[in-house]
């Protein structure tokens, strides 16, 4: 009798401890589901400050209805008389949340271990640093931002090399987009947020 209450015993355990790793699985696919729809569309709400893929720090201003197809519409704080229209169900890549500090102080970390990545080619630079500017990613972002601390390279000779301005116009429009955004992060004003990301990369 008491052999087989212990094996009763025994198989409510094995019932319980299999219940509780389906449990596990169970609840980590539903995590995974509802982040992917958050994302996907209900992540945005109209009045939400985001950032665009190319404009930056904007404005979801309201909602419509184009060809059957629901979009969100919004505006960007350097062309705020121009509307943007982005479909509600293709959000990805387009505009994402605006970082919070912890993120943000992430990304940091990763700027610290940003090194000098001159291509001595011109074309196949310029083409990397516009892939980099308009992917929206922001450690893309901060790849960018982070090669004007190195301003000045070396290349295989030994010599001295300088990027022209239009290499540096794709990085500065890079560090804006993404300091524009630390400012919100950090809770600061912009005009200080250069000062403050300073202090944590250092």
């Amino acid at each position: 009798m008491k052999c087989s209450i212990l094996k009763s015993m025994k198989n409510i355990k094995k019932v319980l401890t299999t219940s509780k790793l389906l449990y596990a699985a169970l609840k980590k696919v539903i995590e995974k589901i509802v982040f992917f729809w958050h994302n996907l569309y209900m992540e945005f709400k109209v009045n939400e400050v985001v950032v665009h893929c190319r404009e930056g720090l904007s404005t979801i201003v309201g909602e419509t209805e184009i060809a059957g197809n629901a979009y969100f519409v919004i505006v960007s704080r350097k062309n705020p008389k121009e509307n943007i229209y982005v479909l509600k169900t293709r959000t990805d890549n387009i505009i994402r949340p605006v970082m919070n500090e912890v993120e943000a102080k992430e990304v940091i970390n990763y700027m610290k271990t940003v090194e000098a990545g001159f291509i001595s080619n011109t074309k196949q630079r310029r083409d990397l640093y516009k892939k980099k500017l308009l992917s929206g990613n922001v450690y893309d972002l901060a790849y960018l931002s982070r090669q004007l601390y190195f301003f000045n390279y070396y290349n295989s000779h030994g010599q001295l090399v300088k990027l022209g301005p239009t290499d540096l116009q794709m990085l500065k429009d890079a560090e804006s987009i993404l300091f524009d955004e630390f400012a919100i992060s950090f809770h600061c004003d912009r005009e200080k947020v250069e000062e403050v990301v300073t202090q944590l990369i250092v």
